[in-house]
């Protein structure tokens, strides 16, 4: 039997991976609700349940030790997560809190980048061995596999050496203090701002990449580009119709950007370990035309990502902030969709009921509204509102 994705188009399967993790949560099946906010949540107990998870877990994968490189890649992943809610949620924590905790989470992240690095370096030169343009390369690119390998048994070994369980303690602690967070303001339009300027640097980073056509300033923009992704995940509910594109596309921008910046990091490395590279007469002829390739697949790459991030930075930054503000409010006062946990079960017990016939998941047959339709029918309730509190005022006596 097919599992029920299959049946599912994929803006509508997330619809219902969403709501099942949401059932599970309130059965207390599980502990994990998604990085979004929920319309069924109010924003400051929102913003808080996405910021203990993303703590809980970096806590569980650092103090793992099943596979000290992956517990560390994925503890990274969270605090990179951690840090964009703060980003989103700035103006309601206050700049000086904002300042404090993300020093403390980014700090946690220095400490692990050296590891995470020789991995990254690892997996790079294996997707270019793998390439067939690059074969007349594979004795350099075995050779530098080899002393790859090396540093990262050193960084390995200097990862033991890492007070783990000091970086653990700073965690329980950020865990505690952030499950009661006070804040300054509570309102989405606080998240919007949050996300408006996170937006506005992502824009003037891409100018100045474009203008000093650098892998670091290139790097740079990824940041932003990484923060900007994050925001959009956190607000995708609100209307998935127009962010769950700006997140594909925001996604595929980070992915062109972090390939150029791991074939850069590569090029660095040779550059670091020239005279072992050279020594070796075969591996010598190999040396400029393997660099001349790496420079050109960068520049491909930038490229590529420049193109994109041109249609993703389209618009200002208040026009597009203003605009989540819009579908925020249209969204709360719109009323919710059919339950989708009520729809799977009932799919699930006439499935039971008949097993001899092969049936297929058939959603609800009602047409759910555009969101054309939605912003219609938003706008024609504050009209009514509009008409019956002017109806409602009382008429001066002359």
């Amino acid at each position: 039997m097919l599992p029920l994705v299959f049946f599912i188009k994929w803006p509508d399967f997330l619809t219902y991976s969403k709501g099942i993790n949401e059932f599970k949560f309130k059965l207390g099946l599980t502990n994990l609700m998604p990085y979004k906010l929920l319309l069924s949540e109010e924003i400051s107990p929102a913003i808080r349940r996405i910021g203990h998870e993303q703590l809980t877990k970096a806590r569980r994968e650092l103090s793992s030790t099943q596979n000290i490189q992956a517990g560390v890649h994925k503890t990274r992943s969270c605090l990179k997560r951690f840090r964009s809610l703060l980003r989103l949620a700035r103006p309601m924590l206050g700049e000086a809190v904002f300042r404090k905790e993300n020093k403390r989470h980014r700090d946690i992240a220095r400490a692990l980048a050296q590891p995470r690095q020789a991995g990254a370096l690892l997996e790079t030169i294996t997707k270019l061995e793998q390439r067939d343009d690059f074969s007349h390369f594979l004795p350099l690119i075995t050779e530098l596999k080899l002393l790859i390998k090396k540093q990262k048994k050193e960084t390995e070994s200097e990862l033991e050496l890492i007070s783990l369980v000091s970086l653990v303690e700073t965690l329980d602690a950020s865990i505690e203090r952030w499950k009661n967070r006070p804040f300054d303001t509570v309102s989405f339009e606080c998240l919007a701002h949050g996300f408006g300027q996170t937006y506005d640097r992502g824009r003037k980073s891409l100018m100045i990449a474009i203008e000093r056509d650098d892998n670091f300033y290139l790097h740079e923009w990824r940041k932003d580009v990484q923060q900007t992704w994050r925001h959009m995940q956190i607000l995708t509910l609100i209307w998935p119709e127009d962010i769950m594109p700006r997140i594909r596309l925001a996604r595929e921008i980070s992915k062109l950007l972090g390939t150029e910046n791991d074939i850069c990091d590569l090029e660095r490395f040779m550059q670091a370990n020239k005279r072992k590279l050279k020594k070796n007469k075969k591996l010598k002829p190999l040396y400029k035309p393997f660099r001349s390739a790496l420079r050109t697949v960068c520049r491909d790459l930038s490229l590529h990502a420049i193109e994109r991030g041109r249609r993703l930075y389209a618009f200002e930054a208040t026009a597009l902030s203003d605009a989540m503000t819009v579908y925020w409010k249209t969204s709360k006062a719109l009323q919710p969709m059919p339950n989708v946990v009520l729809e799977l079960s009932n799919i699930k017990e006439s499935t039971q009921g008949n097993t001899n016939q092969s049936k297929s998941p058939i959603r609800d047959s009602t047409p759910k509204p555009s969101a054309l339709e939605r912003m219609r029918a938003a706008n024609a309730a504050k009209k009514r509102d509009a008409e019956l509190k002017q109806q409602s005022r009382p008429t001066s006596v002359v």
